[in-house]
């Protein structure tokens, strides 16, 4: 049942995710007052030269905490022709009654050049307000930080910039979840079956009841590989895997699910 719980808040979490994606998009350029400073120029001019075509995005990562419940976290990225990244996306809900929002990290040749974090925080048990961050570098050091906050998304544009101490970003946890690395290097735990489906459910080697990061594909083709996995789930347990997959679904008419292309066992 758990694991039937889990997988179901992952769907809960992409719909909310894209949902927040479309309204941002369509409201972007009302909410930023943007006044041609060089670092806003250098914004505008990525987001220019965005192309969904080139979009990469990461599994999607649940955390179980004692004090606040599931977390969640995913990241998405958008390369230049070149293959690198020039604009990052992270995604995130820091459990009940706790921070939730995104972080923008804009990029060029590999360093932040501009960072902006939109985050919906509650005040008390029925109100959330809405607060964005935003930071300005130079050659590679951050030089500027600022934060506006309003009762609600919509009226954050009437509210003034106010400097703040440094607010400075790290990618390291970022590129651990695009690379699969770290705490986020997916091992196989068990497989979920529900009524119409198959899914995976991999993450950290760590037994249930552990603070673990755990995330889950669907499986939709049973070939050999799958096969001797299913047969032998107790001698896989916890052993690593490489994975390829797609992403299906619009997280508003569909629901949005990572489905398993490819998996072979990571040496």
């Amino acid at each position: 049942m758990k694991n039937i719980i889990f997988v179901l808040a992952l769907l809960a979490f992409s719909t909310a995710c894209e949902q927040k994606i479309k309204t941002g998009s369509e409201n972007e350029l009302v909410g930023q007052e943007l006044a041609g400073s060089a670092h806003e120029k250098i914004i505008q001019e990525i987001e220019s030269r965005i192309d969904e075509g080139m979009k990469v995005q990461s599994l999607q990562w649940e955390k179980q905490t004692e004090q606040h419940g599931s977390e969640f976290i995913e990241v998405e990225a958008y390369l230049n022709p070149d293959g690198k990244a020039i604009k990052i996306v992270e995604y995130y809900i820091l459990g009940n009654y706790q921070p939730q929002g995104e972080k923008i990290y804009y990029l060029n040749n590999g360093e932040i050049v501009a960072y902006r974090e939109n985050i919906d925080f509650w005040v008390d048990s029925l109100n959330t307000n809405y607060r964005e961050i935003q930071t300005f570098f130079e050659n590679g050091k951050a030089i500027k930080s600022q934060t506006r906050v309003s009762i609600s998304y919509d009226d954050i544009q009437f509210q003034e910039w106010e400097d703040t101490e440094l607010d400075i970003p790290s990618l390291e946890k970022i590129n651990q979840i695009l690379n699969g690395e770290g705490r986020f290097q997916p091992h196989f735990i068990s497989v979920i079956k529900g009524d119409n489906a198959t899914f995976l459910l991999l993450g950290e080697p760590k037994e249930l009841g552990e603070e673990r990061y755990t995330t889950a594909v669907r499986v939709d083709v049973i070939d050999d590989f799958m096969q001797d996995l299913l047969k032998n789930q107790e001698t896989y347990k916890f052993k690593p895997v490489d994975i390829q997959f797609r992403i299906e679904g619009n997280g508003i008419t569909t629901p949005i699910f990572r489905v398993l292309t490819n998996i072979q066992w990571k040496e």
